[in-house]
This record gives structure tokens, C-alpha cells and sequence, in this order.
């Protein structure tokens, strides 16, 4: 992120991991502790449920365009979401992220893709010697259904 606006070929001053004061665009009503920068917005960022920026400070103004005190490099990558499809062994699926607003957890309409990366969703889970024991009852799964909870980490090295 630019600390100064810069001209055509000019050099100045940047961030790409710490902490540093900059402008956020938000919704009044909904209030996220991320940003994300928006294509073509050089001045600010978005308020967002999950984001690049953690937000560790907000101006309490009842303006839409606030100043915020955000974390660059290191914000949650881990992401609560909800299934919209189901998602098969090694596969990937569209989910919406899950965020804490209002006192409740609540879906909200910022989607993503969940990878299956590692084969989680095992089919012959309990068929295996390194199970939990014999005579394991657990149903076998092919998929996880829509509609379902989890969590998700976003691998750097891949970006899923």
C-alpha cells in the first residue's frame, strides 16, 4: 500500500506487511475487522468481512469514508464459511464466509472457493488400520453437503 501519492514513474514511500493508519470505505451498518483493496481505489480500502488488513482500529464518525488503523501481511486466514454446493473428496466448492456481527455467527454474501486440497472428505474413513478402532459406526460420506459449517486456511504457496 502507498504511504504518499505517487506521479507516472516516480518512487516514494509504501507498506506491504505492518501496521499503518489509512482510509476505509464502510457501510455504517455493517461494521467487518478487515479491509480489502477495491480495483481502481488508490485513496482507501473496503471494510470487509475478511480481507488482506485486519482492522485493529475504526473512527467512530458516522461518515462512510473513515480513518482506521489496519494490520497489512498477517491478517486471519483462517475463514468460517458455509457450503452453497457440496463439496467432493480433493474437489472444490463455492461458500459464503460466516462472520460475527450483532452478538450472533451470520452467513453474509461474500463467496469464495473451498479446496478439498488434503482429501478431508474421505469416503472409506473408517476402514483404515490408523482409525479410531474397530467397529467404527460413522456413516460413509462421499461429499459434504450444501448448507454445511466449517472452517477453511488459505495456503500461501498454492493461494487456496
Amino acid at each position: 500500500m502507498l504511504l504518499e501519492p505517487l506521479d507516472v514513474n516516480a518512487i516514494g514511500r509504501g507498506i506491504v506487511a505492518g501496521v499503518t493508519p489509512v482510509k476505509v470505505i464502510v457501510d455504517p451498518d455493517h461494521l467487518y475487522d478487515f479491509a480489502e483493496m477495491e480495483p481502481g481505489n488508490t485513496l482507501s480500502l473496503r471494510n470487509a468481512p475478511a480481507g488482506s488488513a485486519q482492522v485493529l482500529w475504526l473512527e467512530e464518525s458516522g461518515s462512510t469514508e473513515r480513518w482506521a488503523v489496519v494490520r497489512l501481511g498477517d491478517a486471519e486466514d483462517v475463514l468460517r464459511f458455509q457450503l452453497l454446493e457440496s463439496l467432493s473428496r480433493c474437489g472444490a466448492a463455492l461458500a459464503k464466509t460466516v462472520v460475527f456481527q450483532n452478538g450472533k455467527w451470520c452467513p453474509v454474501e461474500v463467496t469464495f472457493t473451498v479446496h478439498d486440497s488434503i482429501g478431508v472428505v474421505c469416503p472409506d474413513l473408517c476402514k483404515g488400520e490408523s482409525t479410531s478402532g474397530e467397529g467404527c459406526d460413522c456413516p460413509s460420506a462421499e461429499s459434504v453437503p450444501a448448507g454445511t459449517f466449517g472452517l477453511a486456511k488459505r495456503f500461501e504457496d498454492s493461494r487456496k
